[in-house]
Formats: C-alpha cells, sequence, structure tokens
C-alpha cells in the first residue's frame, strides 16, 4: 500500500512537472511570442520583441550569457526592478527544474523497487491514477484559467513573488514582450501537454499491469 500511494503521488508530481519543461523551451517560447506580441511598440518591431521574449526566457532559465537591455526607461529597456523580478522567476523556474529531475529519478527508483518485488500490477495500477490525478486537477486549473485568468495569473503570482515586485506598465518593454496573451498560450501549451503526457502515464499503467505481461501467458 505504502509503495502504490509513493508512485501515485510521485508520479503526479513528475507528470506536472514535465508538461511545464515545455512550456520552458525555447520552441514554445517562440511560438507563442510569434503568435501574441503587437508591432504596435514605438521603440521596437514586432520581431525585436520575439528577440526579447527569447531573450527572456534563457536569461530566467540560468543562460549567464543572456545580457538584457538595461534602462532607466521601462519602455526602453528592463529596468533595475524588472531584472529583479526576472532573477526571482529565476529562482523559481531553477527550482522546478529540479523538480523535475528529482521527482523523476525517485519514480523510476520506485518502479523498480517494485518490479524487484514483482509487484508490477500494483506499479501499472499505481501509474494509471498517477496520472489522472493531474489530468483531473488540470482540467479544473484550466477551467479557473479560462474563466478568470487574471484573478489565477495574480494568484499565481502572490504565491511566488512579493507583492508589488511584479506589476509593470502596459507599455513597458517586459509587458510588451511578454503579454498577457502569451501567457494565456503557455497555459493552454500546458494543459495540452499534461493532458499527453497523462494519457501516456495511463496507458503505460494499463500495459504494465496487464496479466499477459506481467504472468508471460499468451493469448
Amino acid at each position: 500500500m505504502a509503495l502504490r500511494t509513493a508512485i501515485v503521488a510521485v508520479a503526479a508530481c513528475w507528470l506536472v512537472a514535465a508538461s511545464f519543461m515545455v512550456v520552458l523551451s525555447p520552441q514554445a517560447t517562440r511560438l507563442m511570442a510569434s503568435a501574441t506580441v503587437a508591432p504596435g511598440h514605438v521603440l521596437y518591431s514586432r520581431e525585436e520583441l520575439i528577440e526579447a521574449a527569447e531573450a527572456t526566457r534563457a536569461f530566467v532559465t540560468g543562460d549567464r550569457e543572456v545580457v538584457l537591455v538595461a534602462s532607466a526607461d521601462e519602455r526602453a529597456g528592463f529596468t533595475a526592478e524588472a531584472i529583479s523580478h526576472l532573477l526571482d522567476v529565476r529562482k523559481v523556474f531553477s527550482g522546478a527544474v529540479v523538480f523535475f529531475g528529482a521527482t523523476g529519478v525517485l519514480l523510476l527508483t520506485l518502479c523498480v523497487y517494485g518490479a524487484l518485488l514483482d509487484r508490477r500490477k500494483e506499479i501499472g495500477g499505481a501509474l494509471v491514477v498517477g496520472s489522472l490525478v493531474p489530468l483531473a486537477l488540470g482540467g479544473a486549473v484550466l477551467v479557473v484559467g479560462v474563466l478568470w485568468f487574471e484573478q489565477l495569473f495574480s494568484a499565481l503570482h502572490g504565491v511566488f513573488f512579493a507583492a508589488g515586485t511584479w506589476q509593470f506598465s502596459y507599455d513597458s518593454l517586459l509587458i510588451s514582450a511578454l503579454p498577457q496573451g502569451f501567457w494565456m498560450g503557455c497555459g493552454l501549451l500546458w494543459a495540452v501537454s499534461l493532458a499527453l503526457f497523462c494519457a501516456a502515464g495511463v496507458i503505460l499503467g494499463l500495459i504494465i499491469r496487464r496479466p499477459k505481461w506481467r504472468d508471460g501467458q499468451g493469448a
């Protein structure tokens, strides 16, 4: 029972983290920025805003070689306040990457341990349940995001960042490069990725728990 519970919990956590890694990919940033940045920014072209979005992603995911355009005017570049916020974001994202790796290793360890104990049916059932849990929670979050995106966005920022450190003018470079539509697209991408990962987890769990696979019996 303890092994099953542990696999369910760790699998659910890993699937959420894995789908978030998709959102952090360079391809995702390019796709969302290309679809959502507005060409109306008076200081930067559409392509320059997309490049700013890509540079921001690289910066917050730990690329030490990226140098953001600094400026006291938030319309012209990244202010000290904006860079400070991005450094806070980097800490959160770095933690997410560590969490993804740690839960992945732990999940693999639990599954190998269960296999050595010949508890494969239990492993398969736990993977099925562990895949359905984040799917249900993700669906609920998606509904809330569709109906009350701004409230959800603010609530999430309130959890991870201090009040007053993450709000910037609508025409700042940071907001122009990463507008609300960008984040809504990222949320949708996260939901789709989570659904696909969870579906794969359910299928894998069902395959593992099949008597034919477990016992080596014929059809």
